[in-house]
């Protein structure tokens, strides 16, 4: 019901250009600015903007419904509401300096920074796992998971692998289902695959 078609929606739409959720969270933000007043006839300055620039008849009005949508989102995906990286940095730096004189300590932060190899952690049982170039060649592989009808309960998902056109290397399967029948799973799966069966 939120989302019917009304004049508040189109202008969210049409006029607001509202896509994302950050946008929504900006709009919705000018009700807790001092110099707004919750009526129609409003001249702070970003009502005056609005109305001005965006050609919005009840700026109030849109800021309201923003924050109507953003309320119904589950705290996970809440801007508004704390989350792990919010604290995390403050947690890490409290245990690095709690009891810890000869060891290390392992980064549990879901916030990464640099490039995206920085995100994967790879744990072995300590023998090397790699031992350098020498009669190696590189070899680039595209991978790819999908999954029809994701986050569903009739999911399907599945994994390819694509090393050139024709190559015999090529490789898509249907996940097994004693897996996660999703997305992300299949992106695993494919990247396991392109790791442990191309030579």
């Amino acid at each position: 019901r939120l989302a019917t078609k009304s004049a508040v929606t189109t202008c969210l739409k049409h006029k607001h250009n509202l896509r994302t959720v950050g946008d929504f969270e900006s709009l919705a933000a000018n009700l807790s600015n001092p110099d707004h007043r919750p009526t129609r006839d409003c001249t702070c300055r970003a009502c005056e903007h609005m109305i001005a620039e965006e050609r919005c008849a009840n700026p109030h009005r849109c800021f309201d419904k923003a924050k109507a949508f953003l309320d119904t989102l589950p705290s996970k995906w809440d801007p508004r509401c704390e989350h792990p990286e919010d604290y995390e940095e403050k947690q890490m730096n409290e245990l690095l300096t709690v009891g810890v004189t000869n060891g290390q300590i392992f980064d549990w932060t879901v916030t990464t920074y640099g490039s995206v190899g920085n995100i994967f952690r790879i744990f072995t049982d300590g023998r090397p796992t790699y031992q350098g170039v020498d009669g190696y060649t590189e070899l680039t592989v595209a991978t790819d998971g999908l999954c029809l009808n994701n986050g569903e309960r009739c999911a399907h998902a599945g994994a390819g692998v694509f090393v050139g056109d024709n190559d015999p290397r090529n490789k898509s399967i249907r996940l097994p289902e004693t897996l996660s029948q999703s997305n992300q799973t299949g992106e695993a799966v494919a990247t396991y695959l392109a790791s442990s069966t191309i030579d």
